[in-house]
């Protein structure tokens, strides 16, 4: 979900520092922590949020 090296969060963490920057007329530094959930992986509700199928 992080995209291959954490391409993912990292475009997600350059674009938040870019609109916040813009909207405090300042440079920012973001610290971008991600909590994962234990069996997330096995979890068929987290794929169906994410409008995934789970395959067997």
């Amino acid at each position: 979900m992080l995209g291959k090296g954490g391409s993912r969060i990292k475009a997600i963490g350059a674009a938040a520092r870019k609109e916040i920057g813009e909207l405090m007329g300042v440079p920012v530094h973001l610290y971008l922590h991600v909590k994962v959930k234990a069996g997330w992986d096995e979890d068929r509700g987290v794929y169906r949020d994410m409008g995934l199928d789970w395959v067997e």
